[in-house]
């Protein structure tokens, strides 16, 4: 096969064995190389058209168009090791156009903690990490509506969903709609390698229309301290794009108080005075919320309970204290709240509707 003077299109172009093709077919003298991944930002190479492309999801193929003049003819090839290792090359010749598919409707910041642990009361912890149906459902309603999810956390390692939110209770008793959660955020690259918090913000958020952050009582640890995301999150405060947070995701919006790191350990004294007077001009104060309640974390609580032992503070609290309004319904009953740009559901339960929300927002902040 002649590929001098060729154009070439390689999927998984940001590592791997796509990563080194790319490379290889530059320095062989392609004319052109199509460099694509679910996260084209991070593909590591000079001289390459870089594409967004989730081959998982057709509404991701992205810039078709700039093939149609350039490409006609292509020659596929599905070697046996190519599928395993994740890379498919496409060598493109002459001029009959391919047809163009939906280019992505753009860009989620999808933010997501780090941490592995929630220090409890009494010097336990509770092995914790995000919650798989708070990922799993609005992240699917995304994709299938055309949007492309860029992650993030703190240090740019991979999340691990806790292990107590893979149970088919969370999928209407469907242990096929687990699984199928389960192989979606497995499926996302993105996910295994984020971005930082400090790359995205070196970076900037000007390309993305809106900001996702899931639960598990992960965030309570990290995020809500990290003043970095605090930044972030007032970038996208400042000109009202969508922010979408549930269960104890919505504790985030507290890196935004002059001191986020004083104000989580006055919560975790119970010193609420000193909390309020941190959070005084609190950027989100006034707007309704609503988070994992008060009694629903009861109910986890205990040396019997899912936690093994006491949280420092609940979220209501620490979201009241601040200045929010803070609003519930019953124990694990869906309940979304919408209050300018920002989007909130209270638990699990209410994921599907969160993700709708989100989604419809996103589409009207487009208008």
């Amino acid at each position: 096969m002649k590929i001098r003077d060729s154009v070439a299109f390689v999927t998984g172009a940001d590592r791997g064995i796509g990563l080194v093709f790319a490379q290889e077919l530059l320095a062989a003298g392609a004319r052109k190389v199509y460099a694509a991944a679910r996260n084209q930002e991070r593909i590591p190479v000079d001289g390459v058209t870089r594409i967004h492309l989730d081959e998982t999801d057709l509404n991701t193929v992205a810039s078709a168009k700039t093939l149609q003049t350039e490409s006609s003819k292509c020659y596929v090839s599905k070697s046996k090791m190519l599928p395993v290792l994740g890379a498919l090359i496409v060598l493109l010749f002459a001029a009959q156009p391919l047809p163009v598919l939906a280019q992505s409707a753009g860009k989620v910041l999808i933010i997501m903690s780090s941490a592995r642990q929630l220090v409890l009361n009494d010097g336990k912890v509770y092995n914790t990490g995000y919650y798989l149906p708070e990922l799993a459902d609005p992240l699917r309603k995304l994709l299938d509506a055309g949007y492309t999810p860029v992650f993030a956390n703190p240090k740019g390692d991979a999340p691990n969903f806790d292990p107590v939110s893979n149970d088919k209770f969370y999928f209407g008793n469907s242990d096929q709609a687990r699984a199928s959660a389960v192989a979606l955020v497995e499926s996302m690259q993105g996910l295994k390698h984020p971005m930082t918090l400090a790359q995205v913000l070196e970076e900037g958020t000007d390309g993305y229309v809106g900001i996702f952050i899931p639960g598990g009582h992960a965030p309570m640890q990290d995020l809500m301290q990290d003043k970095t995301l605090g930044q972030i999150l007032l970038a996208f405060h400042s000109n009202g794009r969508p922010t979408a947070l549930i269960c104890h995701g919505p504790m985030a919006l507290l890196s935004t108080v002059s001191d986020p790191v004083a104000f989580r350990a006055a919560l975790a004294k119970r010193d609420y005075v000193t909390a309020a007077t941190i959070a005084k001009d609190w950027p989100y104060a006034g707007y309704r919320l609503t988070v994992f309640s008060s009694a629903e974390e009861h109910m986890l609580e205990g040396s019997s309970g899912q936690l093994g032992g006491q949280v420092q503070f609940y979220p209501p609290d620490g979201l009241a204290q601040a200045g929010a309004h803070v609003d519930h319904v019953g124990l694990w009953q869906p309940n979304v709240i919408e209050d300018r740009e920002v989007i909130t559901g209270q638990q699990p339960g209410s994921s599907e509707l969160f993700g709708d929300a989100l989604v419809a927002k996103l589409r009207d902040a487009r208008h």
